[in-house]
């Protein structure tokens, strides 16, 4: 169906760099999955509902013992970690929707996606880590929002160019913001006050998240607390450019994710 590969180009890899071998290859099966069931979406194949539909059916397969086309690193991080199969068909219900048109009444229906892509990734990710306190669940759900959010503010002229609003209508018309100001890339003072809405939105996020994080899971949420770091970063330099992602995706140079990496350490 697919096959497995390195996570090593990906913005997980400075996370995931002080991990044991075990978890690492765990991590990059799960990876490897989630990313397929994203680029059946947005990588114009054919029938990406008979895809997905397949994807699910093979991962049924494996959890049931079945035969599956599924990669032999899924099952063994499924199995040595009791990976939740719940989380992994929230990914593909999430990834899912983009097949429609991209469209949201108000921020809890955005909620709803952002839980399937993101946060049931976060919910895999802790198993994988291990965690004593059933509080960080809370820490990996907000996380999961937070880094959610910010991609939206990163790609919000590239989602627009392929006819995809996340922002939900509610908040579209909190602004003054019209759908076809945004479709038609026209930028504006009131697109702009709008992305720093969800700027705060996200940092609220990732501030929720750090003070949910039970002491005891501290340690063993180490890769994660980085990828928070990471991720907080790149939300923060893309306001100091003032939204700026017209014609230009917003990257950390290796610098900077290494001065991320020193204060997740703090």
């Amino acid at each position: 169906m697919y096959k497995s590969n390195s996570f090593s180009k990906s913005s997980f890899k400075v996370a995931f760099f002080f991990l044991g071998k075990r978890k690492k290859r765990a991590l990059s099966a799960v990876y490897d999955f989630a990313r397929y069931a994203d680029d059946i979406v947005d990588e114009n194949i054919k029938t990406p509902q008979k895809k997905l539909l397949e994807l699910k059916t093979e991962l049924e397969s494996l959890y049931n013992t079945q035969p599956s086309k599924l990669p032999a690193e899924l099952k063994e991080a499924i199995d040595n970690f009791h990976l939740k199969q719940e989380n992994f068909l929230n990914i593909i219900g999430g990834v899912s929707k983009d097949l429609e048109l991209v469209r949201y009444k108000n921020f809890e229906s955005l909620k709803e996606y952002m839980f399937g892509v993101a946060c049931s990734v976060g919910l895999i990710c802790i198993d994988i880590f291990g965690y004593k306190n059933e509080e960080t669940k809370k820490y990996a759900i907000k996380l999961g929002y937070a880094v959610q959010l910010t991609n939206i503010v990163r790609d919000f002229w590239e989602d627009a160019k392929i006819n995809r609003i996340y922002i939900p209508k509610e908040d579209l018309e909190r602004f003054g913001t019209t759908e076809n100001e945004i479709l038609f890339l026209k930028n504006s003072d009131k697109i702009n006050k709008l992305l720093n809405c969800y700027f705060t939105l996200s940092e609220f996020y990732y501030q929720a998240a750090l003070q949910s994080l039970p002491k005891e899971d501290k340690l063993k949420m180490f890769p994660a607390q980085i990828m928070l770091s990471v991720y907080r970063k790149l939300l923060f330099k893309i306001k100091k450019q003032n939204f700026n992602t017209f014609n230009n995706k917003i990257k950390l140079t290796s610098f900077e994710k290494f001065i991320s990496v020193l204060k997740a350490c703090l």
